[in-house]
């Protein structure tokens, strides 16, 4: 979508443009889902889904990996842009 390319630029001004746009259109972005997986099982869930019976494990996994990328020095933009480091 185009507005996450403006995002994932820092375009800001476009990217907010694009929104107000799809807004007044009525058109609408759907989350996405992302699979996780913890001991073994595939869990699916959508951005700040705590209604998953083991969101406490999946979001703790997240926030071990975060400490794992800040370690690394690898920042949030470059795992989401797919460059490492």
């Amino acid at each position: 979508m185009l507005s996450n390319i403006y995002s994932a630029a820092g375009d800001w001004v476009n990217f907010a443009s694009m929104r107000l746009q799809m807004r007044s259109t009525g058109v609408q972005k759907f989350p996405r889902a992302s699979s996780v997986e913890v001991d073994d099982e595939v869990h699916e869930f959508t951005v700040f889904d705590k209604l998953h019976p083991k969101s406490d494990k999946v979001y703790g996994m997240i926030d071990r990996l975060h400490q794992d990328f800040k370690q690394l020095n690898v920042s949030s933009r470059s795992i989401s842009n797919g460059i490492g480091g």
